[in-house]
């Protein structure tokens, strides 16, 4: 994989979030001796710098692909390595100061890959649909009737079945209220109704996706800060 090394530099120092950063050791490729090394997580991507505060970073390493084993305590305390298939290619062996930090980092390189991402968004569509009352639902069924919410099976990752939300039709957008979504009701259009709404027309009868965005985002808040 080619990637340059100005863009690399530029985005380890600019001020976009970072995940998480501190001293890890890392046991070296060719001398085998743990060296202290000040690491960077930002999104997929794991930089590491000779000290806190450099400039330029030493590497980087991608996470996609990544699985993250602990290592046997008798080589050394608080261990851990980052390991990818395929032959040839390079296992880095870290090592944390101590046993929260090295939960700590374990849990955060763990989650830094889209195939979590995914996995994440997939329970998030189903909770989703848990709320408006849709849960457990054939997508065959979703798409005769007609719902705003379709749903097309995908590949399995990490052992979870994904969805990817298709875009609605344009006739079968809702325009129900908070107080409907928070009742668990969502509106379908019915046989009788189904050519009165697909004639409508305006910016109401087809609200776009910001509004929708909005106006389900607001009402999953809410239920989230009823629930706890």
């Amino acid at each position: 994989m080619k990637l340059n090394k100005r863009c690399l530099t530029y985005y380890a120092n600019c001020d976009s979030p970072v995940d998480r950063q501190g001293y890890l050791r890392k046991k070296g490729e060719v001398h085998t001796s743990y060296q202290r090394r000040w690491f960077v997580l930002k999104g997929n991507l794991l930089f590491y710098f000779e000290a806190q505060g450099d400039r330029e970073p030493l590497g980087v390493v991608v996470l996609e692909g990544c699985m993250v084993e602990l290592c046997d305590a008798a080589s050394t305390d608080f261990a851990f390595a980052l390991r990818f298939e395929g032959a040839g290619s390079r296992t880095y062996t870290l090592a944390a100061g101590d046993q929260d930090e090295l939960k700590a980092w374990v849990r955060a390189l763990t989650t830094a890959n889209h195939g979590y991402m995914r996995t994440l968004a997939s329970e998030l569509e189903q909770q989703y649909l848990l709320l408006v009352g849709l849960e457990g639902a054939d997508p065959t069924l979703l798409e005769d009737q007609g719902p705003a919410v379709k749903l097309e099976r995908t590949r399995k990752v990490n052992g979870f079945l994904l969805f990817v939300t298709l875009p609605p039709s344009p006739s079968l957008l809702p325009s129900a209220s908070c107080h409907n979504l928070r009742n668990g009701l969502l509106p379908i259009s019915s046989a009788a109704g189904g050519d009165e709404a697909a004639d409508s027309s305006g910016p109401e009868a087809q609200p776009n996706f910001l509004r929708l965005h909005q106006q389900y985002g607001a009402a999953v808040c809410q239920l989230r800060e009823q629930w706890k």
